[in-house]
């Protein structure tokens, strides 16, 4: 039986260019996931005040890391998707498919429906849960599936859990974290950030200073919990101390309030503390982006080095390992770890 697996992250422009970067942020910021509100107020936000003012800075941002070949995330997520295609082999169609911009999922399902696919499996690349990416792209792809797997003979429909603590996961992502603890004496878990609103639309999240800690936090899909989650299975597999690691949340955006600490705080924090010595990891990601090169690489080294800090090191994401192209190939073969739709 023929298989499709579409991985999906979030996406990327098609260009470092002010203009395309424009279009990819209109296209991002106007998804209700990401800016809860109504369309109108939200049209106004975007197209009106945020994107104008932003598009150029955040083409700069994207130049200061693009490579060669294109985006970062676009280029990484290929060259996983071959690697991948060869762990599974020829009963299995593997395909790249953005949240927003380029390549989409619909040409992604085009293919799958060229090559008569009778079940399809959607892997949203996000190890943590969170509406605004695994919710938001899994209600999209629902939506592109009827749209373009049109008639009676739809093939079957799977979707990858969260993967946060998945041993297959976790012992690839320490394995590139490993090597950068021979010099650093703390390391730093960034994992992007969320309004604490968006949190707490799980009923009993965020009501004491504990409650992520609790068992049952990850199983209710809680995203502060799974990345504390994946702080402390990492720390365990790399055999470190808790006063030898800590864990922020980065890239807050707007005036509401976000989880926290928030990373460049505690970047100063940990330079005024006496760490002059800096590890970081962004275990939220998959695969490098202009959240894990730019922000934490360039903008969080600069931050650190200025509060006191001798020497930064960011650790690569998984990005195209062998071992993570063997480790996603066992998740995906485990029937427990997929939810059939």
């Amino acid at each position: 039986m023929k298989k499709g697996l579409l991985l999906s992250n979030i996406g990327t422009p098609d260009s470092s260019s002010t203009e395309d970067v424009k279009i990819y942020l209109d296209e991002f910021l106007m998804d209700p996931d990401v800016i809860p509100l109504p369309n109108p107020f939200r049209w106004l936000l975007v197209k009106g005040l945020i994107t104008p003012r932003r598009s150029s800075a955040s083409a700069a941002k994207y130049q200061a890391v693009w490579l060669k070949e294109g985006s970062p995330l676009r280029v990484y997520s290929q060259n996983f998707a071959e690697k991948l295609q060869t762990q599974l082999g020829q009963d299995w169609i593997v395909r790249v498919g953005m949240r927003y911009g380029n390549p989409s999922m619909a040409k992604a399902l085009a293919d799958f429906k060229a090559a008569g696919v009778q079940e399809i499996l959607f892997a949203p690349m996000y190890p943590q849960f969170a509406e605004a990416t695994t919710g938001s792209s899994t209600r999209y792809f629902k939506k592109i599936f009827k749209t373009v797997v049109k008639g009676s003979q739809k093939p079957a429909m799977k979707v990858l859990k969260p993967f946060f603590a998945d041993p297959n996961f976790i012992k690839p992502q320490a394995e590139l974290i490993r090597p950068l603890m021979k010099t650093a004496t703390h390391l730093l878990f960034s994992f992007h950030g969320l309004p604490e609103a968006q949190i707490k639309k799980n009923p009993g999240c965020l009501q004491s200073s504990d409650c992520c800690e609790r068992p049952q936090a990850c199983a209710m899909n809680c995203y502060r919990a799974q990345s504390l989650k994946t702080a402390q299975e990492l720390a365990c597999e790399l055999n470190l101390q808790k006063s030898q690691w800590s864990v922020s949340f980065q890239s807050r955006l707007g005036r509401a309030k976000w989880i926290g600490p928030p990373t460049e705080e505690t970047l100063r924090r940990l330079a005024a503390s006496g760490v002059k010595d800096l590890a970081v990891a962004c275990p939220s990601f998959v695969a490098d982006c202009l959240e894990t090169l730019e922000e934490i690489g360039l903008e969080g080294k600069n931050e650190f080095l200025k509060a006191g800090g001798t020497t930064y090191q960011l650790a690569p994401c998984l990005n195209s390992e062998d071992s993570w192209a063997q480790g996603l190939a066992k998740i995906l073969s485990e029937p427990q770890k997929l939810a059939a739709e």
